[in-house]
């Protein structure tokens, strides 16, 4: 397929930072798509960065040009610590609102194809849906998550729109979900109706004061299973994310903005992360340096990947089994002691799966308590929604 036409490369400038020489800079560190269809030939990547300047069904007063700004702030920054191969295709091209989809759409199943993780800049919320076509033609099913102040979702499935996008998500995609996770939502900014969706169909919902601080590593294990991350920058304190422009006061900080990304780009199974929502320009010119440094960590975390499981084989670490006397119940963990991480085996259709899990699932299994995760597929499996457990 000829993805070029889809594609309008980006201007190579961007902002000199006091003590880095140019030479030593993020910008002189990427490959740059040229518009010709023998580019990709040519050209072996690993990481491709894509502009979206495409706003029109958003409720926010975003600037349709912020993968500029952002772009000008990122490439100034030092270089990362990795070999990958780093490559910028440019800004999608597109006169129409669909148009976008369909251009988003075919980029990233092209690039999803040759194994190529894709990183979305700027945008509406919404094309999270044209970003996640990819998982149609996976034969698993994969892990979404988002991550925003608000619960995207209409639950009588009218609206579509950067503000609710969530449930023709799990419509469009329908048996190729295994979870979706929202997290970080301010939960006075949700209608009941809103978390009910998504409660109902035993999704995970955690709000913002679940994840803040010393609990933010909380997000490396939903990012480790996840095959796409869909994050509004305004779950970030400070950014315009209320009616009227008006800033949000709460939210997570900058520097827990950055670590989120960061495990982002550390995880061996992420394919699709996209920033959207990025209220950048000559007006916001902090908001672009925000999403700078957010993606700045991205690739540097990618450089730090790990190779765990599913590359590795589960008995390669250290099986822990706990007999939950409570509900008569053996289960298993899995732990790589050289970086800490913990699996657990769950219940599941056709087989028992084996999940990214945290050490408080392992510490509750061992004071006789099924972990949240076990019961969230333990009823999604066996379709018993009335169990009551804890």
């Amino acid at each position: 397929m000829n993805i070029s036409h889809f594609l309008e490369p980006s201007e190579q400038k961007w902002m000199n930072y006091p003590g880095i020489p140019l030479d030593e800079a993020l910008g002189k560190q990427i490959l740059y798509f040229d518009g010709s269809e023998k580019w990709f030939e040519d050209n072996t990547i690993d990481i491709a960065l894509v502009g979206v300047p495409e706003v029109r069904n958003s409720i926010h007063e975003l600037n349709e040009n912020a993968p500029i700004y952002v772009r000008q702030w990122l490439y100034g920054m030092r270089q990362v610590s990795t070999s990958m191969k780093i490559a910028d295709l440019g800004n999608l091209r597109g006169n129409g609102l669909h148009d976008r989809y369909l251009a988003l759409r075919e980029v990233v199943n092209f690039l999803y194809a040759r194994n190529v993780s894709v990183l979305i800049i700027g945008g509406s919320q919404d094309l999270t849906l044209p970003a996640c076509d990819f998982m149609k033609n996976r034969n698993e099913e994969g892990n979404i998550v988002i991550v925003d102040p608000f619960l995207d979702v209409d639950p009588e499935g009218a609206d579509f729109s950067s503000s609710a996008f969530i449930h023709k998500l799990i419509d469009d995609l329908q048996n190729k979900i295994n979870e979706l996770s929202v997290l970080g939502i301010q939960l006075y900014y949700c209608s009941k109706e809103q978390e009910n969706y998504l409660a109902n169909r035993f999704y995970p919902v955690l709000r913002l004061k679940d994840l803040r601080g010393e609990k933010i590593d909380r997000f490396e294990v939903f990012l480790r299973d996840a095959s796409m991350l869909s994050v509004d920058l305004g779950v970030v304190r400070g950014q315009p994310a209320l009616p009227l422009g008006v800033e949000m006061p709460n939210g997570f900080s900058e520097a827990e903005a950055c670590r989120i990304f960061w495990y982002a780009g550390a995880s061996d199974n992420l394919k699709v992360t996209g920033l959207f929502n990025v209220c950048a320009g000559e007006e916001r010119k902090c908001s672009a340096v925000v999403a700078a440094q957010m993606l700045w960590h991205y690739l540097e975390g990618a450089g730090l990947r790990e190779g765990d499981y599913p590359l590795k084989s589960i008995e390669d670490y250290e099986l822990k089994v706990v007999f939950v006397e409570k509900f008569d119940e053996t289960v298993k963990f899995y732990h790589n002691p050289q970086n800490g991480r913990w699996w657990i085996q769950v219940p599941s259709r056709n087989h028992n799966k084996i999940v990214a899990c945290h050490i408080e699932d392992y510490q509750q299994a061992l004071n006789n308590e099924l972990p949240d995760i076990w019961w969230r597929y333990f009823i999604r499996t066996t379709g018993n929604f009335n169990v009551i457990h804890h």
